[in-house]
């Protein structure tokens, strides 16, 4: 098999790493390589800045913010998205309420944009509407079931809201130094994914697709970027099958190709650098957006269309 078609193999694996893996040690056959070897121990040795980084990040409390975040991430996810999805029932004519429409159908981004403090108030007053209306609406899945993972969750949000100053303040402190080394420790696996396909991408196939496919679960956080994106109107409702490309800054790739659900959201994964998200949908005009998905976090990626 030629080399390229196993560098094509290749593509597409990477973002399906989502669950961070212990370090396990490369494969022996490689590691026999002195090259191979060599670009390993490169990568342990910055493995190792990077480790301290995070530890330094944590130590001075800035890196406790993610993980609060996530909670609350998790939270208005299970939260917002049935609640988008159950404003339908009140926009019907047979049982109209446009009032509670309004107020179910949030984006996720306004969920983000309120304080610790307001953020139970108004998630309380999102569920209240839900159980007084969960007869009607069971068949959106608003059941026992539902609100027994959504109580969990929202506790788990209300017991690690920010809470110190000095922790909301230094957010992104130490991101600087943690994002080179981790740019460093995946420019090398790239290196090294390249050696191993020269040395042995012939000889031993099956043994480098496995490598390929599993060796960047080291790299803490390369793979791990959610964005979670939406394409809306002007009124807030979301347009079906409206789709996105995310396309590489220099060569204009499409390196995704994502689709709206009914409600014109969806969830996705990329790599930590710069991309051009293009939003297109059948009447409205084409819009493009430059991101970079966050550290280990989620990047809200919305587009308000406008008709052509």
């Amino acid at each position: 098999m030629e080399l390229s078609n196993i560098q094509n193999e290749k593509i597409g694996m990477f973002d399906q790493r989502r669950d961070f893996v212990k370090a396990e040690p490369i494969h022996t056959l490689f590691y026999s390589n002195d090259n191979v070897k060599k670009k390993n121990n490169e990568i342990i040795a910055i493995r190792v800045l990077l480790d301290k980084a995070i530890a330094k990040k944590i130590a001075d409390n800035s890196g406790i913010l993610p993980a609060k975040n996530a909670a609350r991430d998790k939270a208005t996810a299970k939260l917002g998205n049935k609640a988008r999805a159950c404003a339908v029932y009140f926009q019907e004519p047979a049982h109209q309420d446009l009032e509670i429409a309004a107020t179910l159908n949030k984006p996720k981004t306004y969920y983000d944009r309120k304080s610790s403090e307001d953020i139970p108030v108004i998630m309380d007053n999102v569920r209240t509407i839900l159980f007084a209306n969960s007869t009607a609406l069971d068949t959106y899945g608003v059941n026992t079931a539902y609100f027994t993972a959504l109580d969990i969750l929202i506790t788990k949000m209300v017991e690690t809201l920010p809470a110190p100053t000095g922790a909301i303040q230094s957010e992104y402190a130490g991101d600087r130094e943690i994002n080179q080394y981790i740019a460093d420790t995946d420019f090398a696996y790239q290196q090294m994914d390249a050696l191993v396909i020269d040395v042995f991408g012939e000889t031993n196939h099956d043994d480098v697709m496995a490598f390929l496919a599993t060796a960047h679960q080291t790299t803490v956080g390369v793979r791990h970027n959610i964005v979670d994106a939406s394409i809306k109107k002007a009124d807030g409702t979301g347009i079906n099958r409206a789709h996105i490309e995310i396309r590489d800054t220099v060569t204009g790739e499409v390196t995704k190709l994502i689709y709206m659900d009914a409600y014109g959201l969806a969830e996705f994964i990329c790599q930590n650098k710069d991309f051009y998200a293009v939003a297109i949908a059948t009447g409205y005009v084409t819009q493009t957006i430059l991101f970079h998905p966050v550290y280990r976090g989620t990047f809200h990626l919305d587009f308000i269309m406008i008709p052509v």
